[in-house]
């Protein structure tokens, strides 16, 4: 209509939906692609010992490889077949630094680089009851923590490391901090000493750190320094001051632990004045630089 010399229309637009216009399509071609299966294979060839060519003896134990494999996947294993080392002409090796299981428990993981086989084997050992389900046996990661620190298996080292911190419990929390502190593993140590920090009863009247207090004094220092707060700079500059002992100190105690050993545990309660003696010339000759050795025989 015309209003004012306008022009106006007023229309209803409808849209319908997108439809398949062919009733019978053609159908697209599916193909399903199956899994990897190289770390079965792997496995299987390592469990069979098909084409193996070195051999490892674990606890009596014996447990036949390949060197190409094991040289490919660790530069430790590499050096000690390949190096002209009497393994690599034997083409036998000991193991003594760890039990036999968690030997077999590395070679898997070099053979297959799959983290969810590991986590299958910590299931199966895992027979303590004081362990959540959710997590892993602190002792099994533990020893798999050092077996692949010993071979340099990177992957695996984290892995083990990322584990044990979420396993911490009161019982076991001191010796993986020691196993932290001794590996320089300081995002464990980390977690190791604010865990302590919010147990700290519980884990100082724990029998593990009864018995690590004397074979650990630097790792107490380190449970003392993050409790009092110290930051990393101020702990480390303490730390070294208390690794560095003093040399008259350090000939002390020597001296007092040859004399608690050999002159009292002997009864010879009448040699301690010439014990003392001798002890006060060799302090003498060390002072001066003098090395007068028949003197210091006759005078012993």
């Amino acid at each position: 209509w015309v209003v004012d010399g306008a022009l106006t229309a007023k229309f209803e637009l409808e849209v319908r939906p997108n439809v398949e216009l062919d009733p019978m399509p053609l159908k697209r071609a599916s193909i399903e692609i199956p899994p990897s299966t190289i770390a079965a294979e792997f496995v299987a060839m390592l469990d069979q010992g098909r084409g193996a060519d070195v051999t490892f003896v674990v606890q009596g134990e014996r447990v036949a490889a390949h060197s190409q494999i094991l040289s490919a996947r660790s530069s430790v294993f590499d050096c000690r077949l390949n190096s002209g080392m009497k393994e690599s002409i034997s083409k036998e090796i000991v193991v003594n630094d760890c039990d036999a299981e968690t030997f077999k428990a590395l070679l898997k993981f070099v053979y297959t680089d799959d983290l969810a086989r590991i986590e299958e084997l910590a299931q199966v050992d895992k027979n303590e009851p004081s362990v959540a389900l959710d997590k892993l046996p602190a002792p099994f990661l533990q020893k798999l923590f050092s077996v692949s620190h010993l071979y340099q298996v990177s992957r695996l080292r984290i892995w083990c490391e990322h584990k044990l911190c979420q396993c911490l419990t009161v019982s076991d929390a001191f010796s993986i901090l020691c196993q932290a502190h001794l590996y320089e593993a300081k995002k464990l140590e980390h977690a190791c000493l604010t865990f302590i920090k919010e147990n700290l009863a519980p884990v100082v009247s724990s029998m593990a750190f009864a018995k690590g207090c004397k074979e650990w004094p630097e790792v107490v220092f380190k449970i003392h320094a993050a409790n009092a707060g110290l930051d990393e700079q101020s702990a480390t500059i303490a730390l070294e001051s208390l690794r560095q002992k003093e040399p008259e100190k350090a000939e002390k105690e020597e001296t007092d632990i040859k004399y608690s050993t050999g002159v009292r545990d002997s009864g010879q309660g009448s040699d301690k004045n010439s014990f003392t003696e001798s002890t006060k010339r060799s302090k003498a000759h060390t002072a001066k630089g003098i090395e007068q050795p028949a003197k210091r025989k006759k005078a012993s």
